[in-house]
């Protein structure tokens, strides 16, 4: 089992069913955070969500985002920012054009 350091945090890798995996609290916090309320509160898809741990790190600019705490079981709350993302409008596609 090979240990990694990834944004000041310990992380392994594990034979699991025969792949390498990487394993941890952390990879599993990352994971549960990807079903999250963001959608809900952006008022769309299209979001990028970050950690007010992360957010602090690497000093993002938090004007405009949404400010949100997930809950977990087992997990201490976690605070985090969900940025709406903006699309280009789309444009409208003609078949057999």
């Amino acid at each position: 089992m090979a240990h990694v350091r990834v944004a000041r945090r310990a992380l392994c890798f594990q034979q699991i069913a025969g792949s390498r995996e990487l394993t941890g609290p952390d990879v599993v916090m990352a994971h549960r955070l990807l079903k999250n309320s963001a959608a809900e509160q952006v008022g769309h898809g299209a979001y990028a969500l970050l950690s007010a741990a992360a957010v602090n790190e690497v000093a993002v600019q938090i004007a405009g985002a949404f400010p949100m705490t997930e809950t977990y079981e087992h997990y201490p709350p976690i605070s985090a920012f969900a940025f709406a993302l903006r699309w280009p409008s789309r444009r409208r596609c003609v078949w057999g054009a």
